[in-house]
């Protein structure tokens, strides 16, 4: 097509912003946006809804306009109408106009009667979406590139709209919530297992154990996008995001880390190929192990810092002195001794103490439900949520929230 160098020039130019580009034709207009979404809409079961959007969108869009496009789910895209006898539309996106933090995330997934449990899924997409406060240089861009196919034969103009309304996601039923596509979650298993032993490590400073990444192919990253370079650069993001929390927990220093990240982060912009990507994954993942060797202050054993770090990274779930031996390949006694020996503390202390942690940012950051606030804290009984909160805070969820917000 006549459009093919300016085409990979603006994907070129966009790609430095991790904002992904696309061309849809009519006939595959919905697998293009299924592409687009990072299969956002299809873990929430929303493809038929999304899919009836995107295609009256499709054949109602009209040339010389730019639509930006605010969906349902806290994303942005753009879309431009191109020229020619077939009906083709670029599209940019997604991206956000803010962080999309951890409580905000968890208050839309409330707003919208989303689960719980599949809010590591969701909050891994979002990690991907990037962050654009200052759209001018987006918006510019794709006016000059629809300015020069159409020869400046228009005026363009911006038109700000929402996506068709699409119906929230019902409650599943907890039978329903794994029982679908055994193989996909076989594999998203092994990948969320080797992820934690791999988090496990650099918390440690395993750096001689970290051998293990070859053991997992780079296929099983998921392809969320078509074009694999952007796909690969998604997954550093998130991979670096993932071993700077660890190597935190792990005792190193805010400022050790700051450093190390914004190195990462310049590299990460330079990968070329999904197999540079691969290695600078395994690159960061040593680097931090060897940050934290060198420069941790926490004062633990490696079983108790491991212990720590899975209660921290699962309050949520059920968390029991058993599970966590279990998990961590000791005896119950042994860790309860060692843990209490080293911290002062008790196991169960430590465990209520940091989900009343959580319990009480969350009522103070966000608008959730106190029933829903207990469900992130790993407490299904919300009077026994609000009796353990009284008795670590000293007033109840409520009268918390009431005075933090009201400062």
């Amino acid at each position: 097509m006549f459009h093919d160098a300016a085409f990979q020039f603006l994907k070129s130019y966009l790609g430095r912003w991790m904002i992904q580009v696309s061309l849809c034709q009519e006939e595959d207009a919905v697998s293009c946006m299924a592409e687009m979404d990072m299969g956002l809409r299809r873990l929430l079961h929303m493809e038929k809804e999304g899919r009836s959007a995107f295609e009256s969108f499709f054949a109602s869009a009209a040339p010389y306009i730019l639509y930006r496009v605010q969906d349902a789910y806290l994303c942005r895209y753009i879309f431009l109408l191109l020229p020619g006898e077939k009906r083709v539309m670029l599209a940019a996106g997604p991206y956000t106009p803010m962080e999309i933090t951890r409580e905000r995330l968890q208050e839309e997934m409330e707003n919208r009667h989303i689960p719980p449990p599949l809010f590591p899924r969701l909050q891994d997409i979002f990690a991907s979406v990037p962050v654009i406060q200052d759209e001018s240089f987006l918006l510019n861009a794709l006016l000059s590139f629809g300015e020069t196919l159409w020869q400046k034969s228009h005026s363009f103009r911006i038109e700000d709209m929402s996506a068709p309304a699409e119906s929230p996601l019902p409650a599943l039923p907890p039978e329903q919530e794994d029982t679908s596509g055994s193989s996909d979650i076989r594999m998203i298993e092994k990948r969320y297992a080797y992820e934690n032993e791999l988090l496990a490590m650099i918390r440690d400073g395993h750096v001689h154990q970290l051998s293990l990444l070859q053991k997992f192919p780079a296929l099983a990253y998921e392809q969320r996008v078509a074009d694999p370079v952007r796909n690969i650069k998604n997954y550093a993001i998130i991979s670096s995001t993932l071993f700077r929390k660890a190597a935190e927990e792990g005792g190193v220093h805010p400022m050790q880390l700051n450093l190390y990240s914004s190195e990462c982060a310049t590299r990460i912009e330079r990968i070329s190929s999904f197999e540079e990507g691969g290695r600078l994954m395994q690159e960061m993942a040593v680097g931090y192990a060897k940050l934290v060797r060198s420069q941790s202050s926490a004062g633990f054993s490696p079983p108790v810092r491991r212990c720590m770090a899975h209660v921290m990274a699962n309050l949520s779930k059920e968390l029991t002195l058993h599970s966590l031996a279990e998990q961590l390949n000791i005896s119950p006694g042994y860790l309860s001794s060692l843990f209490k020996k080293e911290t002062g503390q008790t196991l169960t202390a430590f465990i209520t103490e940091k989900r009343m942690a959580l319990g009480a940012s969350l009522l103070k950051k966000t608008n959730m439900q106190v029933q829903t606030v207990a469900q992130y804290c790993g407490i299904a009984d919300v009077n026994y949520f609000s009796r353990l909160f009284k008795r670590i805070k000293g007033i109840s969820p409520q009268a918390w929230r009431a005075e933090k917000k009201g400062k």
